[in-house]
Order: C-alpha cells, then sequence, then structure tokens
C-alpha cells in the first residue's frame, strides 16, 4: 500500500511511490526505513500526476533501503541540482529524519519539490544568511531564500551559543525557504541539554509549533500543525507532491 506521494528520481523513467518510517527514530541498531515500489512510468498522453502513481503503486516489486542510503541517495541528487555541498547534507538528512518521524508529507516526499525550486531559481543553492538586527540575546535573520532545513540548523546553533551564555537565545529567520518537518529538529537540541521552541507562519499554510525538552530517560518532543498538506490531507487533497507555498 502507497502511504506517500510520488518521488520522481529519474526524469520520465522512474518512480519511487512511497517513503515510509519502519523503526522508531533513535533505535539502537540501523533501521530498514523505508518501502518503495517501482516501475516505468506509464505514458504520459492523457494521464494526470494521481493517474500516474496509481499506476506505479500496483507495481509488485517492493524494495526497502537503510536511512544511510536514502540520505546519500538525496544528497547526490540535490548536489547534481547545484545545491552548495553541506545545504544538500543538511536537507537530506533533515527530510529522511522526517519520514523516520513517521512525517512522510514532509520527508522526502518533498525532495522532488525542492529539485524543481532549485531548478527554477527560487530556492537559492549557496550563500549565508544576513542579520538585519541583533541584541544580546537575539538575532534577526535574513534567509535570502536558502534552504529551509540548512537556515533553521545554522539558526540553532546561533540560538543555542546564545543561550549558553545569556540563559535563553532567539533568532528569527525572514524570506526562509520551506523548512520541512518542524519536529526533525527537536531531538538535535535535546541530545545537547536544551529545551527548545520552533515556530513557523506562512500566510498559506498556518502556524506550526513545536518543542522539546531533555528528561531522564528519553527527550520529550511535541509538534503541533496546522498546514494543509499535513497528514491525511495531502494524499487526498493534492494533485502534486507539494501544494503548500514555497
Amino acid at each position: 500500500m502507497c502511504r506517500a506521494g510520488t518521488l520522481r528520481l529519474e526524469r520520465n523513467s522512474f518512480y519511487v511511490a512511497a517513503i515510509a518510517a519502519e523503526a522508531p527514530y533513535g533505535a539502537g541498531k540501523q533501521p530498514i526505513v523505508a518501502q518503495a515500489r517501482r516501475g516505468r512510468q506509464p505514458p504520459a498522453r492523457g494521464l494526470t500526476v494521481a493517474d500516474r502513481t496509481t499506476s506505479v503503486c500496483r507495481m509488485p516489486a517492493t524494495l526497502r533501503y537503510r536511512a544511510d542510503d536514502l540520505r546519500r541517495f538525496a544528497h547526490n541528487l540535490l548536489l547534481r541540482a547545484g545545491l552548495d555541498q553541506s545545504m544538500a547534507a543538511d536537507v537530506a538528512a533533515v527530510l529522511v529524519d522526517a519520514d523516520l518521524l513517521g512525517h512522510s508529507t514532509h520527508g522526502l516526499h518533498l525532495l522532488g519539490p525542492y529539485l524543481r525550486e532549485i531548478e527554477a531559481g527560487t530556492m537559492t543553492r549557496s550563500g549565508a544568511p544576513g542579520i538585519a538586527s541583533q541584541s544580546a540575546a537575539s538575532q534577526l535573520w535574513d534567509g535570502r531564500r536558502l534552504p529551509g532545513p540548512w537556515l533553521v540548523l545554522r539558526a540553532s546553533e546561533a540560538a543555542a551559543g546564545l543561550a549558553r551564555e545569556h540563559g535563553t537565545g532567539t533568532v528569527v529567520i525572514r524570506r526562509s525557504h520551506h523548512i520541512a518537518c518542524l519536529a526533525a529538529y527537536l531531538k538535535r537540541a535535546t541530545d545537547a541539554g536544551l529545551m527548545m521552541i520552533l515556530s513557523c507562519s506562512d500566510s498559506s499554510a498556518g502556524t506550526m509549533m513545536s518543542a522539546s525538552w531533555p528528561m531522564d530517560s528519553s527527550p520529550a518532543l511535541t509538534c503541533l500543525a496546522n498546514c494543509s498538506t499535513s497528514g491525511d490531507a495531502t494524499r487526498t487533497r493534492l494533485p502534486s507532491p507539494l501544494r503548500c507555498r514555497l
């Protein structure tokens, strides 16, 4: 059964139609994390994206991939599209982490749309954010349409540094590209012994918030989303992999 949208691997020839986590995030052994159905793309004439997805999902062969292989696969595609080396690595890692957490709508499902954004020039391929203003414990960044996962990871590092010095740290990013799954960033903060609150607002997708804090046995992670692309809404309402504005 296909649980996520179509991801194009090779133009007009090969599709992966499902990416689904098979083991909990943080499991002790290297999990086998993805399930996919493979097949030749049916003739394009007269078929919608949904038709192609359905046709691919009916193919009998099932392939399984390890998380590291999927990260490497996504990283290589992003590099070939022209994204900076470190940015490609961070985007790939965040997308696969989202799938491991079960957020398949914001995992590798987004890789195809991201590649199209890079190709169209609407995602900046390299560079650094600008600091528009700052105070002792806060900063406002101009994201310059750089990849959202890379920006959030850099902002998290900056906020952590501020928190260690001042007890709290806040970084706000404007003009960021799509940041993918909010929950995928949380464990990085708790692994460093920090509490994290991450929120995102978009006029077309609503407001989302996530938070995490360390605990004795395992960290507490929570994510609240009010987005047209969350959950089953993506599979039932969207004719293409992504409608949420990028």
